[in-house]
């Protein structure tokens, strides 16, 4: 004769995995609902956060995306515009640091890449800035802003011809841009291809027409052609520019500068 044995559970061992089960599933309840909200108050401190960026409250703006790090040290968004904060608040090392972090995080977006390449710019670091915005184009082939960055990084290192070639791209694709005409002819100069720059200059202003810069650039393209009261034209309707602009310090280094030009010519 066979027999099986069959095991009984106690009642109170029952009612004990029972309520330990419902206990389970009110913890994964309670953490799901923690979770939401801790997504939901982190969304709404990025989103302050770019609200103050956008108003210029950047001290503010970096406490709100600092907040919003302490809930998710991984938020993309956060470590981005907080570098971009920085960087407006001239913190420019600070600023690399933050735009870093971000690219750790999510190396195929372009969008730290590009701004960690103008923090670099600005700290004269030209071959990091270089590498940066040369990153950025091979994400995003078709950004004309990333040309035109990746060009003037190549003028300060000294390698015109290939800015030219940069900023040749960034017209390709954008030929309203106002900024690559103008860093093309910068280039043109420094090559010695002065018509060339000019010409560049001329498209750039057609583009802006009150840009000083570009008017300043171009009077000394030309006073280096030998157009002496063509650099006066263009430098005094730069000065009037500078003036209308509020931008004093500019108008009388300027003044002082067509003064010297008009001794030596007469």
């Amino acid at each position: 004769m066979s027999f099986s044995i069959r095991s009984h559970q106690n009642p109170v061992t029952v009612l004990q995995s029972t309520v330990n089960y419902l206990a389970i599933l009110t913890a994964i309840a309670v953490a799901g609902c923690n979770s939401s909200n801790r997504n939901e108050a982190r969304a709404e401190l990025n989103q302050d956060g770019v609200q103050q960026l956008q108003t210029g409250q950047y001290e503010a703006a970096i406490s709100s995306f600092d907040s919003a790090l302490e809930i998710e040290p991984d938020d993309y968004e956060a470590w981005l515009y907080r570098g971009s904060a920085l960087e407006n608040l001239g913190h420019y090392n600070a600023a690399t640091a933050s735009y870093a972090r971000a690219i750790e995080i999510q190396p195929e977006r372009d969008e730290a890449w590009f701004s960690r390449g103008e923090s670099l710019m600005a700290l004269n670091y030209y071959e990091d800035a270089f590498l940066h915005h040369d990153r950025v184009t091979e994400l995003q082939p078709e950004h004309p802003e990333a040309w035109v960055q990746r060009g003037i990084a190549l003028n300060r290192l000294n390698q015109y011809a290939d800015a030219v070639a940069s900023y040749d791209r960034a017209i390709e694709l954008d030929g309203a841009d106002h900024d690559a005409w103008l860093n093309r002819g910068i280039s043109l100069g420094n090559l010695g291809a002065l018509e060339k720059a000019v010409a560049s200059y001329e498209q750039a202003l057609q583009i802006e027409p009150e840009s000083a810069e570009t008017l300043i650039n171009r009077g000394n393209a030309l006073a280096l052609m030998g157009d002496s009261q063509a650099v006066l034209r263009d430098y005094r309707q730069a000065a009037e520019l500078y003036d209308a602009q509020g931008q004093t310090e500019k108008h009388q280094r300027l003044l002082e500068a067509i003064d010297d030009i008009q001794e030596l010519l007469d």
